[in-house]
Formats: structure tokens, C-alpha cells, sequence
């Protein structure tokens, strides 16, 4: 008999809490699309492209993700879950007084909700192929590496899911159970009424909360803006003090809100308005607490969200820097580059290629002209450093390139032609250098170099490969005419070459295990020594290697990806948990308020008026949240924007903030007022049906 009726009870949950079998089905889908992508092609082609130390940073990465994309998820259920019993709290409450046992009831309550789970699970997972394909397709491109959608579903994926979801329901259910079997009788009729506690706050109260909020506010705000993010533990507490504003803030704001709208008396008695006006403040009296805590959840997603598409924005601009796919550096010397170009050819799709040499002399005319603008940014920003920090030892002095090196290299990168005359130069340099060095041409007029009078003839500032100090030049090059750099020193010989298709790290590892002194360049064959200035300026360790850089190397070096990924997915997780909790509130007290419409029915109100009341209520109750968090949320967005993306870099790369934090907040923001509306919508409609039947 409790079989039975637990699965009828099953099939009119599932009707009549839509809101929940949607979310339950949203959580399976993600659950399922992100272990699926870790059995993807494209994970598989990504683990490729890093070393073995790499893969187990990017599989621990994704193991604490996935440990708090289950916890959010868990918790969501478990409150999901805890509302549904107190919402049937009076139907338990008559099983008990017809004689059936506690642990009868409790059983029925945890096998209908494994049905609904169970059932949700299915459509969850098809859902999640969905948006598996999606993420595919999106870190491909991201990537920059081939990828391909996969038709079929992922077994493991399946399992796994099934997994996290049994352990997620699992808790859930038997928290539920537990409480069920030690509540009170009295209780349960009266569960629905136990949250009709006004909720009160002094003005003592109110305004400490506020004046807390504002106080830590303005300390986070300091955090970010005044010191540029790099260190993860300073991120992680300007985080939660922004959290921990949020919360205060919220509490503060709810309590107010009720507090000056019962003194509105002209407005609140106007026409129907006392309909409207009593759901929601009657929420807001009672829930400031709950409220603070989803408007700290929306924040916290806020924060993850805004710095996933930051990162991401800084990898992209990175690696729009780096021109070519491979380049390989000798040091000090004009070098024959011609057995890697062999192997390239035999092995690889090789596009096109060149060879050319880097010169120096003893000046330092726009090397002292580059830190000097350095220096005034750090000034600018507040930020403890010296610009030698941030220049290789081997770029001390301003380095030079053949006219006609640049010339073939601004072809082979499909940039247009440049001219100069045999007593010019040219300057190609990154943008926040343009001005600076646009005012030292004019001030000096003709340079001296190589015993040859020289006159500025325009200044570039085209991506070039020149972020990095082992490119074309550390951020600026000047280009002279080919016998002006007779007389120089080779500073280091490049071999750079383009590719039809990216190389994994495998083939890296195989390239340069076919030459004894061919390493992949990266931190552990650069080593800082102390500069004449007593700073630390970083150098390579060894001189008579050859190195392997560029987009290639940098794909597999950028291990980033997987911590976008999850940034990016657990803030849209949190959206969703909070939007869900704060309709799911929402929904209870306009049940709880149903004899209100009965009322206005009695009184003679058709149907559409009393539509235009529950639009009113919701649309009001949504937007009241609204209203401080979204400014709120603008301005965490472009201060953690504004902080990683400066922080991410050692020098000023952007030619202006305002774009790419343009980017940070139209994607944040966006996401989240799509979610919030559609949950929106679904309260709307789900409400509107209850009406009716509560009206029939």
C-alpha cells in the first residue's frame, strides 16, 4: 500500500513542483556535461599538450571543482528537498493521526523522491549531451586546437553522474528522514506557519549592519584596486569580503526596506496595492536573513563568473601577442637554424618560415625611455616595483632589427608594407610605449647610432611578438636600415615558423629530444640575478642552449584553461542555486497567501485583475532584490576585472581597460540576468497555475 501511494504522491510531485523537477534536471545536466568533458576529445587533446607534473595540476584542478560543484548542487537539493516536506507537513501530519507509523511515513517520503530524482535524472542527462557539445565547441576555441562534437554519450560520464547524484540525494534524503522521524506532531501541522516569525531588527541593529557592510566594502574595494591581483590568497579574501558585505548589506537593506514601506500608509492602501504590498513585505519582514544569504551567493557567482571571462580574456590577449607557432632562440650569435627547419618539413605541415638576428649596442636611448613610463604607471597605480624587475637582463640595451628582416616578417604575418629611407628608423613597439617614445623622437630629432644620424619616420605598434623578452625585442624594436647593423652585436638568432595545424606536447617533447641542445623554454631555464641597481632581473640560465617558444608552447604551458572552465561553471552553478531558493520562497508565500485571492474573489475581482496583482507581486519581489545587487554587482565586476587583468601582466599589454572590462561585464552581467528572468517567468507561470486551482 506505501508502494502505491508513495509512486501516486511521486507522479503529482512532479506535476505540481515544477520548479523542482526542472532544477533537479539542471543539476544532472551539469553534473553530466562537465564529466563529460573531462572524458572528451578535447580534454584529451588539451592533457596532451602539457607535461605529466601540468596534467595532475589540471586533474587536481578539476577534482576540487567537481567536489564543489557537487556540494552546491547537494545543498540545492537538500533545500529543495527540506521545503517539499515542510510544504506537505500537514498531509504527514494526517497520515500519522489515521495511524500509520513514523518510519512508514518516512520510507514513502525517501522512495518518492528518489522516483522524482530518478526520473528527473534521464531527461537531466540528455540535456547535459547538450551542453557538453557546447563546452566542447567553446574551449576549442578557446584552445585554439582542432575539435570535434561527440554524437554518442560518454559511459563513464553516465556512471559518474549517477554517482555524485545517488551520494547528493543520498544525503539529502536522509537528512529529510531523520527529521521527519523525530519532529513532533504539533509540528507538522503547523510547520508551514513556524517561519511567520516577523523578522525584527532594532535601528540599532540595522544601521550596524549597514555601517559593517560599508566599512568592509570600502576595505575590499581597496584590496582590488589599489593592488593589482597575482597572488591567489589575496583573491581569495578580497572574495570573502566581498561576501561577507554582500551578506551584511543585504540584512541591513531588507530590514529597512520593510521598515520605511510600513510607514508608506498613502501608498500601500491605494486600489489593490494591499494584496501586493503584504506578500512581499511580508517576505522580506521574515526572510531578511535568507535573502541576505542568496544575494551572497549571487555575489560570490558574480565574483567567479567576472573572474573565469577575465582569465580567459587575459590567455586570449596573450596569446593575440605571440605571432608565430614555433620559434626557436639561439643567444649572442648569427646561427644556422637549417636542421630544425629540416625535421619541421619532414615531419610537420609547415607553412612558412624565416631566419633573422637581433641586434645591440651599448645605449640605452629607449630602454631608459620604456622604464620610464614603467615607472610612472607603477606610480599611477601604487604599485611597489621597479621596471628593471620586469626586463630581462639580456634586453638591457635597446635592441635592433634589418629593415628587410622586418619587412619579410611583416609579410609573412599579412601585415601591410612599410618604407623607409637610408637615413630613417622605425619603431615597432607594444601601444603604452607609442606616446613616450612619440615625444622622445620629437625632442631629440636625429639618434646617433652606429655612428650614422638617423630620423624617426613613424612608429608601430602591431602585435609583434614582443611581450615576451625572448621575442622581438622586450616591448620595443627599432628598425634601421641593413648597414646601420654592420658594426652591432648579435644579440640572439630566431627561427620562427608557421604551422597549418597545432602540435601537441608530445611532438614538442619529440623535437626537441632530436637535439641535444634544444629545450622548451620556460621557468626553469630562466634564473634571476641581482642587476645593477640591486634589483632582481631574470636571465637564461644557460647561453649555449637553443630555445623553443611561441603559441605552441604557450597552448601547452597554459594549464589556466582548466581553472576558466571552472570558474566559469560554478558561478552559473551558484546563479542558478540562488535564483532557484529565492523562487522557491517566493512560491511558498504566494500559496501561503491564497486566501487573500479568495478573498478578492468573494469581493467580485475577476481573474485578470487579480493576474495583474500576482505579475505585480513577483515582478516587484524579483526587482526589489534586483535593485541594490546589480549596482553592486557592476561594481565588483569591473574591480576584479580591472585587478586580475592588470595583475595577470607585467606590463600595461591593454591599449585601454575599457574594452576588455566592457567584455567582463556585458558576459557576467548578461548570464546572469538571463537566469534570474527565466526563473522569473517559471515563478510566474507556476504561480498563475496554482491560482487557478486554488480558485476552481
Amino acid at each position: 500500500m506505501l508502494k502505491k501511494l508513495s509512486f501516486r504522491n511521486a507522479k503529482r510531485q512532479a506535476k505540481n513542483y515544477l520548479l523542482y523537477f526542472i532544477t533537479l534536471v539542471l543539476a544532472a545536466a551539469m553534473l553530466y556535461s562537465f564529466n563529460s568533458f573531462i572524458f572528451s576529445e578535447t580534454f584529451d587533446q588539451l592533457s596532451s599538450l602539457v607535461s605529466e607534473v601540468e596534467k595532475n595540476g589540471m586533474l587536481s584542478t578539476v577534482i576540487i571543482y567537481s567536489a564543489l560543484i557537487v556540494i552546491v548542487i547537494g545543498w540545492l537539493v537538500s533545500y529543495m528537498t527540506g521545503f517539499m516536506l515542510q510544504k506537505r507537513s500537514k498531509e504527514f501530519a494526517t497520515y500519522m493521526l489515521l495511524g500509520i507509523e513514523r518510519k512508514d511515513i518516512a520510507f514513502m517520503y525517501m522512495g518518492e523522491n528518489a522516483l522524482i530524482g530518478a526520473v528527473a535524472l534521464f531527461p537531466g542527462i540528455a540535456v547535459g549531451c547538450l551542453i557538453s557539445g557546447g563546452l566542447q565547441a567553446a574551449f576549442g576555441v578557446l584552445l585554439g586546437i582542432p575539435f570535434s562534437l561527440q554524437s554518442g554519450i560518454s559511459v563513464q560520464s553516465i556512471g559518474l553522474t549517477v554517482l555524485y547524484f545517488g551520494i547528493i540525494f543520498l544525503f539529502a534524503l536522509v537528512g529529510g528522514q531523520r527529521k521527519l522521524r523525530k519532529i513532533r506532531l504539533i509540528s507538522l501541522l503547523y510547520a508551514e506557519r513556524q517561519n511567520e516569525i516577523p523578522y525584527t531588527s532594532s535601528t540599532t541593529h540595522r544601521r550596524l549592519l549597514l555601517g559593517l557592510s560599508i566599512i568592509l566594502g570600502v576595505g575590499s574595494f581597496l584590496m582590488f584596486a589599489i593592488q593589482p591581483f597575482n597572488d591567489y590568497r589575496d583573491m581569495m579574501v578580497g572574495f570573502l569580503l566581498i561576501a561577507i558585505t554582500f551578506f551584511c548589506f543585504f540584512i541591513g537593506y531588507f530590514s529597512t526596506l520593510v521598515y520605511r514601506l510600513e510607514k508608506k500608509v498613502n501608498w500601500k492602501y491605494k486600489r489593490n496595492r494591499t494584496v501586493v504590498y503584504r506578500g512581499f513585505t511580508s517576505q522580506f519582514r521574515k526572510s531578511a536573513l535568507s535573502f541576505g544569504i542568496i544575494a551572497s551567493i549571487f555575489s560570490i557567482g558574480m565574483v567567479l563568473l567576472s573572474t573565469g571571462v577575465s582569465y580567459n580574456l587575459a590567455v586570449n590577449e596573450l596569446t593575440h601577442q605571440t605571432m608565430f607557432d614555433l620559434a626557436i632562440l639561439h643567444m649572442n650569435e648569427e646561427y644556422d637554424f637549417s636542421d630544425y627547419e629540416k625535421y619541421l618539413s619532414e615531419t610537420e605541415d609547415l607553412s612558412e618560415s624565416m631566419t633573422y638576428c637581433l641586434y645591440m649596442e651599448q645605449k640605452q636611448d629607449f630602454t631608459s625611455q620604456r622604464n620610464k613610463a614603467l615607472s610612472d604607471y607603477f606610480a599611477e597605480r601604487r604599485i611597489e616595483a621597479i621596471p628593471e624587475d620586469y626586463l630581462y637582463t639580456e634586453n638591457r640595451f635597446d635592441s635592433y632589427m634589418k629593415y628587410s628582416d622586418y619587412c619579410t616578417l611583416r609579410k609573412l604575418l599579412g601585415l601591410p608594407e612599410v618604407e623607409i629611407g637610408d637615413n630613417d628608423y622605425l619603431i615597432q613597439c607594444m601601444p603604452y610605449l607609442q606616446q613616450d617614445f612619440q615625444n622622445y623622437t620629437e625632442q631629440i630629432g636625429q639618434l646617433q647610432i652606429s655612428g650614422k644620424k638617423l630620423s624617426c619616420s613613424g612608429i608601430y605598434t602591431e602585435p609583434f611578438s614582443q611581450y615576451d623578452g625572448y621575442g622581438n625585442g622586450q616591448e620595443f624594436l627599432i628598425i634601421v636600415p641593413d648597414d646601420v647593423t654592420n658594426e652591432m652585436i648579435p644579440l640572439y638568432s630566431l627561427y620562427v615558423a608557421m604551422l597549418n595545424e597545432t602540435v601537441d606536447l608530445e611532438y614538442l617533447t619529440d623535437f626537441c629530444n632530436q637535439f641535444e641542445n634544444l629545450e622548451m623554454l620556460d621557468v626553469n631555464y630562466v634564473e634571476g640575478i641581482s642587476s645593477e641597481t640591486g634589483s632582481e632581473m631574470s636571465r637564461l640560465s644557460s647561453y649555449s642552449n637553443d630555445y623553443l617558444e611561441g603559441k605552441c608552447v604557450l597552448f601547452a604551458q597554459r594549464i589556466e584553461i582548466m581553472l576558466i572552465l571552472s570558474l566559469i561553471y560554478v558561478g552559473m552553478i551558484l546563479f542558478i542555486a540562488g535564483t532557484v531558493i529565492f523562487s522557491v520562497r517566493l512560491l511558498g508565500e504566494i500559496r501561503g497567501q491564497s486566501k487573500n485571492y479568495h478573498i478578492l474573489q468573494i469581493l467580485g475581482s475577476d481573474r485578470r485583475a487579480m493576474l495583474r496583482l500576482l505579475r505585480s507581486e513577483i515582478a516587484l519581489t524579483f526587482v526589489l532584490q534586483l535593485l541594490p545587487l546589480l549596482p553592486l554587482s557592476i561594481g565588483i565586476v569591473y574591480i576584479t576585472g580591472k585587478a586580475i587583468l592588470q595583475g595577470y601582466f607585467m606590463v600595461p599589454i591593454f591599449e585601454s581597460i575599457t574594452l576588455p572590462i566592457a567584455q567582463i561585464f556585458s558576459v557576467t552581467i548578461m548570464t546572469f540576468l538571463v537566469i534570474y528572468a527565466l526563473y522569473g517567468v517559471f515563478s510566474y507561470l507556476i504561480a498563475k497555475r496554482d491560482m487557478f486551482a486554488i480558485l476552481k
